[in-house]
């Protein structure tokens, strides 16, 4: 609803039936007030100009080429208006037109960061004689700058375009739309994370429909991208049931190199306070397949994580692993009580595992998911100094908890502890070592078991029970 306080204006009629000009056409409105939704916002100050137009009584057609507007919100926009009997045809452009001001005026902005930057802008709307309007418009960003007051988010010197077309059909108004963004220069600083869209330029594209009588949402195809660094395509629909919005998504990151995204995203940010992260080295190809449905009070999601052809190394390759492949299946809910359906399968296998104090082996671990749980169904068999242990069978649960829970399990026999101890113990010791312990749990950063490990050595037998650590 639209509420105008009175308006004035001027300007000099003449000519001859059915042709007629209109000269010095001047209006002022002190104010406009749109209510939308119980919100509203008002434009104040608004001056409409335009030294000429043309108007024909008998084929009801006007014609303005050029109509100079300006209120409290923009300025500098030079638009023409044209009717006709094939419909309306209405274009605006400016630059400088304080964008960024009226951005905030209407709260799009956060009112106490600061902005800064050059604008230009292109708007053309067309309606056909059966009602369906046509339009686009793009915008343009040159050296833009923001800041939020503690600094931490930071933005300069950035380059952005963005264009939006669609149309819009009566009488269910339907709109379709088709829409893209980059920025290909400046940087950016979030936090802890430092992009220089030069080398690693953004881009958004996206197309799809809206129907405004039920409400609906269907994107056809929403891509974002960060070039050499992630990328997501999303299809599916947004609606909305009741009170809430519903959806229907499916999330797709195609593979990506992992060792640009791992230096960038995870040791740069992290490896002051995490030192450790400087001796990483991760590479391999990464991917994913998710879906999303549901609504914010029951939602569910389910899909796989993709990692092939990894590698990780830790500082002289002390630690290696090396011919990863990773196919981690997810299931994640917040309904606890969803029903039996049938476990998501996906595995972890590992060509060369080296580790301190273990010989050099391959590993090979089936992985099931269900709702909120990860499953390793089978014991790992392991090769360790002087014999085998087997780990597991070992389950994660609680995933959407404030604690999720490990259980798992330790078993082995004869064991020869000779080799185990050489390296720490000045002599050499005979014995052997029998372990079962059966479970252990692991939550809150606590270790308890249940079970016992025997160890017959020094002419004697040392038993370990119940054993258990914290701060893990």
């Amino acid at each position: 609803r639209l509420s105008m306080k009175a308006a004035e204006g001027a300007f000099n009629f003449s000519g001859t039936y059915p042709y007629f000009e209109i000269r010095n056409l001047s209006c002022r409105i002190p104010e406009i007030t749109h209510l939308l939704e119980n919100k509203a916002f008002s434009v104040e100050n608004m001056v409409i100009g335009s030294k000429k137009g043309q108007v024909n009584v008998l084929n009801r057609s006007l014609n303005f080429p050029e109509i100079k507007l300006k209120s409290s919100l923009l300025s500098n926009i030079l638009a023409t208006l044209q009717m006709n009997g094939d419909g309306l045809t209405f274009t605006a452009k400016a630059k400088e037109a304080g964008l960024i001001h009226a951005a905030k005026a209407l709260k799009l902005l956060p009112s106490n960061w600061t902005f800064r930057g050059m604008d230009s802008v292109e708007v053309e709307v067309v309606m056909d004689k059966k009602g369906t309007i046509s339009f686009s418009a793009g915008l343009a960003l040159d050296k833009f700058d923001f800041k939020n007051p503690q600094e931490a988010y930071l933005g300069e010197n950035i380059s952005l375009k963005a264009h939006i077309s669609g149309r819009m059909t009566p009488p269910q108004s339907t709109i379709t739309v088709v829409s893209e963004m980059g920025a290909d220069g400046g940087e950016i600083l979030m936090d802890r994370f430092y992009f220089n869209l030069k080398e690693n330029p953004f881009s958004a594209q996206s197309s799809g429909t809206y129907q405004r009588h039920n409400k609906r949402l269907k994107f056809e195809n929403l891509s974002v991208e960060m070039k050499e660094i992630a990328t997501a395509h999303v299809t599916g629909t947004l609606f909305q049931a009741g009170d809430e919005y519903e959806g229907d998504l499916s999330l797709t990151i195609p593979d990506t190199p992992l060792e640009k995204p791992f230096h960038r995203l995870i040791r740069e940010p992290f490896q002051t306070e995490k030192p450790v992260l400087s001796k990483i080295k991760l590479d391999g190809i990464v991917g994913a397949e998710i879906s999303l449905k549901g609504k914010r009070s029951h939602w569910l999601t389910k899909g796989v994580f993709i990692w092939k052809d990894g590698s990780m190394l830790y500082g002289d390759s002390v630690y290696a692993l090396t011919g990863i492949h990773l196919s981690l299946p997810i299931w994640l809910t917040n309904v606890k009580d969803e029903g039996v359906s049938q476990n998501l399968d996906g595995g972890l296998s590992v060509r060369s595992m080296k580790l301190p104090f273990l010989p050099e082996q391959g590993l090979n671990i089936p992985i099931q998911a269900a709702s909120n749980r990860l499953f390793m169904p089978a014991a790992t068999t392991l090769a360790v100094p002087g014999g085998t242990v087997r780990v597991g069978p070992s389950r994660i649960i609680e995933l959407m908890g404030g604690s999720p829970m490990i259980q798992s399990a330790l078993h082995f026999k004869d064991l020869q502890l000779e080799p185990i101890l050489k390296g720490i113990w000045p002599h050499p010791v005979k014995g052997i070592a029998i372990g079962n312990l059966d479970p252990i749990h692991i939550v809150g950063g606590q270790l308890q078991s249940k079970g016992e490990i025997k160890a017959n050595v020094f002419d004697g037998v040392l038993t370990l029970s119940h054993v258990g650590a914290r701060g893990l």
